[in-house]
């Protein structure tokens, strides 16, 4: 190799590609550590390790275990442990193969020009790099080149292990979806059991029962739905006297908001004949839970407020349930809530007054109230002048009657 490339024995600013003198091979004392230099001139002749002196410079060829990682070793009491822990004929140390062998059946020559210890310098890596090269023809020399053919080439083994990186890469994002999901349920029901939320959908269901086909089609063509449905309006109350079907129609507006996919909608029921449906405590825990199930981005709220409250051990104010409800809410691109039957809830100032409290808010603008009452003075005295006379809709006696109609006729054929 030297013979047809001479300028390697030689270069101006590093060593060459030769033998680079027994002086300059000094092996020292495990214990014994560098003294700061560019070499080893400064270090103590003492600390040497004797050893005989080899009669000639032709490279010695060593067979054994190589020890393969991923950091680099200039330690010599480290590699001292690593040899004494594989407690094989370890050799030498290297960085470079680490992990080829598991996948590429392969035979790995070191050329070597260190003692992996803290005297680590570069004079041998020429002289080195040059023994593995030329120790690698030989010996490929002596491999059967039908053999060479039959062995898998580096890149199709190579593009084997990324297509087994990329399946365990798949595998490890499906996993963390399923294990996310699992987390996010498990956190769901602490939250359910923690504030034991009213269940709108007891009402919305019984009411679609009760329900016949083609009732409540006026409301939904009346001008001034339409208008609060397409965001004219923010707000609607529907009032009229007891029996006439509100509870009926507030189901159907569910079902109308739900086929149009337009935004969130929330709801709540509530019912003299269940005192969990009665406070404006039990609204807050109902919307605080639909709005964690189904809004975007507010679940980050509500689980604040679990922890504030020692993870579900306390219980939090119907304050508390409100600003964080406010909070949820803000977060939403558009949100619909249709609160039915108010001259059922208990005390009824306080649904009346978190009623104007949302109607006040500029940062709720995005957020419609549709709600459903009888024409009591309370209603009448408080709801009109907080949301306009126009967005106050008596519900028409004749298109009542005509659904009541229908549906007896319905039960007596």
């Amino acid at each position: 190799m030297l013979e047809k490339n001479p300028k390697g024995k030689r270069s101006k600013q590093n060593p060459g590609y030769t033998h680079q003198g027994f002086d300059n091979d000094r092996l020292f004392k495990a214990l014994c550590d560098h003294i700061p230099g560019p070499d080893c001139r400064g270090c103590y002749t003492a600390d040497e390790v004797q050893r005989d002196t080899r009669d000639t410079t032709n490279p010695e060829i060593h067979y054994g275990t190589i020890a393969s990682g991923n950091t680099l070793v200039k330690d010599a009491a480290a590699r001292d442990r690593i040899v004494a822990d594989l407690g094989e004929d370890c050799i030498c140390l290297e960085m470079e193969a680490a992990g080829l062998m598991n996948h590429f059946p392969c035979l790995v020559i070191r050329g070597i020009c260190d003692y992996a210890d803290s005297h680590k310098n570069d004079r041998w890596q020429r002289y080195a790099s040059a023994t593995a090269a030329a120790y690698t023809k030989e010996l490929l020399a002596y491999v059967p080149a039908a053999e060479v053919k039959e062995t898998k080439r580096a890149l199709e083994v190579l593009q084997l292990v990324q297509r087994k990186i990329d399946s365990v890469q798949q595998t490890t994002v499906a996993t963390k979806v399923a294990t996310d999901s699992i987390r996010s349920d498990l956190r769901a029901d602490n939250i359910k059991r923690w504030l034991c939320p009213p269940d709108p959908s007891t009402n919305a269901n019984h009411a679609r029962t009760l329900r016949h086909e083609g009732t409540g089609a006026w409301l939904l063509e009346n001008p001034v739905f339409e208008s609060w449905h397409s965001d004219l309006r923010r707000h609607l109350w529907l009032h009229g006297l007891a029996g006439c079907g509100k509870t009926v129609l507030s189901a159907t507006v569910l079902d109308h908001l739900a086929k149009g996919n337009d935004g969130l909608t929330l709801s709540f029921f509530f019912d003299f004949s269940d005192t969990t449906k009665q406070t404006l405590d039990g609204m807050l825990r109902s919307l605080a839970f639909q709005l964690y199930q189904g809004g975007v981005g507010s679940a980050i709220h509500l689980d604040a407020l679990f922890q504030a409250h020692q993870n579900g051990s306390d219980q939090p104010a119907t304050k508390a349930l409100s600003d964080i409800v406010f909070k949820m809410l803000v977060v939403q691109r558009k949100v619909s809530i249709i609160l039915d039957a108010l001259d059922e809830s208990k005390p009824r100032d306080n649904v009346l007054l978190w009623i104007k409290d949302v109607v006040s808010r500029p940062e709720l603008v995005h957020v419609q109230l549709l709600y459903t009452s009888r024409p009591e003075s309370e209603f009448l005295r408080h709801i009109p002048p907080s949301i306009g006379e126009q967005n106050c809709l008596p519900l028409d006696k004749h298109a009542v009657n005509s659904d009541v109609r229908s549906w007896v006729i319905a039960q007596l054929a």
